[in-house]
Parts: C-alpha cells; sequence; structure tokens
C-alpha cells in the first residue's frame, strides 16, 4: 500500500478489522468487483456528488481490456483482498465536514472531536494525501529507499522523519505534539496512547493509494476538497483517453533494481492507472498480483516483452550498473519491443514512489508523451 516494506509482508487477518459494512458511501466501490477492469461503479454519497473514488474506467473513456489472470504466488494478494476492508468496514457514518466523527479503520474506532491539524504520517500514501491536500505534516516515516519525486521531496524537507520502515521513535513522536497519527496497521507500537490514531490494512506498494487518500480526506473532514481531486484526475483521465490510440499497444512494465528486476503486474500503483486508460498488457503480465519480485535477466525472455517496454529505474550507479546488464543481455536483444526501438526510460519516483494523485498525474504525463509522440 505505502511502501517498499510491505511488499513481502503477512496479510493482516481480517478479524483484525472493524465487523460490519460500511455505512457511509463515500468510500464505497461495490463489493467483489475490486477488479474486473476495476469496472465497479463508487456509490453515490449522501452529501451529493463528493465522490472520493473514481469512476470505472469505462466511464472515463477506456476500452475494455482482457481482465487479468490469478496470480499462482504463495505470496500473492488480488486487488479484491487489498482494497476489501476500505470497501467494506472502513469510513465514517459522519456528514461532510461534520466534527466529531468516528473513523473506522483496522485498530478499531477512533473518535477525532475536531479536524485535526498536526498530523503524523508513518506510511508514505497519507504523506502523498497531505501533499496533494496542501497541508504539511509535522513528522513522517523516513521514505528511504523509496525514491520521491523531487516535488515531494522539496514539500517534507524541513519535516521531521520520526520513524523508519522497522522502528517508530516514540520520543519524537510525542515531541511532534499530533492530534492525529496515520500508521500502516503492521506498527504495534502503543501509538494511540499518544494520540487518535487511524491504522491502514496493509497491503503491497501503491495497491490500494485511491483508498488511502479517501481515508484521509475522511478523517480530515475535507471531502468537498478530496472529491475535488478526484474529479481532476477523472477529467485528466478522460482527456488523455480520447487521445490514444485505438487500439492501445501492450506495455510491459519493468522495473531495475540494483541487483535484479521486478516485473509489475496488474494491482499497483502505476499499473491501476494504466487500466483507467485501457492499456493492455502482455500476458505474463497482465496477473492480479502486484509484482514478480527478485527476477534474474534470464527471466526477460518470458516476462519482459510486449509492443512497447517501459523501464523504471532507481537513482545510483548499482541501479545504473544493473541496467547496463539488461541493455547488454543478448536475450534483451532479442525482445520484439527493443528490435523495433519501442524502449522508454522512467523514473522510479514516479512510477514507483508516486502512490498518490500527485504521482498519478505525473504517470499520466508521461504516458501522453510515450503514446501521442
Amino acid at each position: 500500500m505505502t511502501h517498499e516494506r510491505t511488499i513481502e509482508s503477512p496479510r493482516i487477518d481480517r478479524r483484525t478489522v472493524v465487523a460490519g459494512a460500511l455505512a457511509s458511501t463515500l468510500l464505497t466501490i461495490g463489493r467483489g468487483e475490486a477488479f474486473a477492469n476495476e469496472s465497479a461503479t463508487p456509490s453515490a454519497s449522501p452529501a451529493g456528488d463528493l465522490r472520493l473514488l473514481p469512476l470505472p474506467p469505462s466511464d472515463l473513456g477506456a476500452p475494455t481490456i482482457a481482465a487479468p489472470t490469478a496470480s499462482t504466488a504463495d505470496s500473492a494478494m488480488t486487488l479484491a483482498d487489498a482494497t476489501a476492508p476500505y470497501t467494506n468496514d472502513y469510513g465514517t457514518d459522519a456528514a461532510p465536514g461534520v466534527f466529531p466523527r468516528t473513523i473506522r479503520s483496522a485498530n478499531g474506532e477512533t473518535t477525532l472531536e475536531s479536524r485535526p491539524a498536526r498530523i503524523v504520517c508513518l506510511e508514505l500514501g497519507s504523506i502523498d494525501a497531505l501533499f496533494t491536500l496542501g497541508i504539511t505534516p509535522v513528522g513522517i516515516v523516513d521514505p528511504a529507499p523509496l525514491p520521491l519525486t523531487p516535488e515531494l521531496d522539496a514539500f517534507l524537507a524541513d519535516v521531521p522523519r520520526i520513524a523508519t520502515w522497522a522502528e517508530i521513535d516514540l520520543e519524537a513522536v510525542i515531541a511532534a505534539k499530533p492530534d492525529l497519527i496515520i500508521a500502516d496497521a503492521s506498527r504495534e507500537d502503543p501509538l494511540g496512547d499518544i494520540a487518535p490514531t487511524i491504522t491502514l490494512f496493509r497491503a503491497n506498494s501503491g495497491m490500494v493509494w485511491r483508498e488511502v487518500f479517501a481515508m484521509v480526506v475522511l478523517a480530515l473532514g475535507d471531502e468537498a476538497k478530496g472529491a475535488a481531486v478526484v474529479e481532476k484526475y477523472e477529467d485528466a483521465v478522460r482527456t488523455l483517453n480520447a487521445k490514444l490510440p485505438d487500439p492501445r499497444p501492450s506495455m510491459s512494465f519493468i522495473r531495475v533494481q540494483a541487483e535484479n528486476l521486478r516485473y509489475m503486474l496488474r494491482s499497483n500503483f502505476a499499473g491501476r492507472i494504466l487500466t483507467d486508460l485501457g492499456i493492455p498488457r502482455p500476458t505474463a503480465q497482465n496477473v492480479d498480483d502486484f509484482a514478480l519480485m527478485n527476477m534474474s535477466l534470464e527471466t526477460l525472455g518470458e516476462y519482459a516483452d510486449g509492443d512497447l517496454i517501459v523501464v523504471a529505474t532507481d537513482a545510483g550507479d548499482p541501479a545504473k550498473a544493473y541496467l547496463d546488464q539488461m541493455l547488454a543481455s543478448p536475450i534483451w536483444q532479442t525482445l520484439s519491443a527493443v528490435k523495433n526501438d519501442r524502449v522508454i526510460q522512467v523514473d522510479s519516483a514516479i512510477w514507483i514512489g508516486g502512490v498518490g494523485y500527485a504521482g498519478a498525474h505525473l504517470v499520466l504525463d508521461d504516458i501522453a508523451k510515450i503514446l501521442t509522440a
């Protein structure tokens, strides 16, 4: 959901989340329909048109693409599994902007007496959500080693890093004097003793970026502003869908790291954006899972090819060295996209680390350059 550490983590037992259906329809996307081309339609809000999740691709002008196949990996997490808590259990019954409000999340019910002003974010999606809403947190988890966009990095430059992915400095959290803490549900520290705390279901990086944004909006009572962010994204997707070629070329998506490759599948940050644009994936990557991890150069022939290949690279010499090895690989040279000069290099800080609407617009910009040039 929020950062690279979550990728190989076990699932949270669903018994740890609040039982019962989500009474508020602000966050509802349609039970049991979390994929199926992401075709579930968000329910209407009781406040009118304040939707906090995007409409399905078919309503945004995207052509229909093949549904993903089931993953055979032992550690697989489907998009339906990742979004289920947000669809069924999380949210609030409060009217937009009204406090006090009670938020349901992975740690149960948390009551906020007034609109939070000093927010500590211990997972990445909520940091991006605050950035999108123009709110500076008073403390964050250190995003390293996940790369951040220059805009987000500059936004966070003066914000204290009060945790790593492995450990929280509780004294620093206390010193930040938060009136809201947002963490992922893997955290076992007594954060609720410091300030009202919302914990979010921990899924693979970026899988639930939209749902995390909606939860942050609900915690802040900023439904109107959040709905405007969602609408702006929908408008950008509709505009781009009208310009993209039809039929779309299939897009292979590879992340090059210092010592291995990741084949990015359908259920991740950029993967969900590609679905919104009706961009098909090659058969080997059209899978309902986050990624194929720790893959060697010898697997390029089986998993890498498509009509075009997008290669996301991390900053740093080790990653560049492995990229150079990949580009020199005899197997790489056999791929049809390579032969046809249809390989595009993009920034991991955007395509992997974006995990929010700010990053999503940058991905849309990249795709426009790739497919409408």
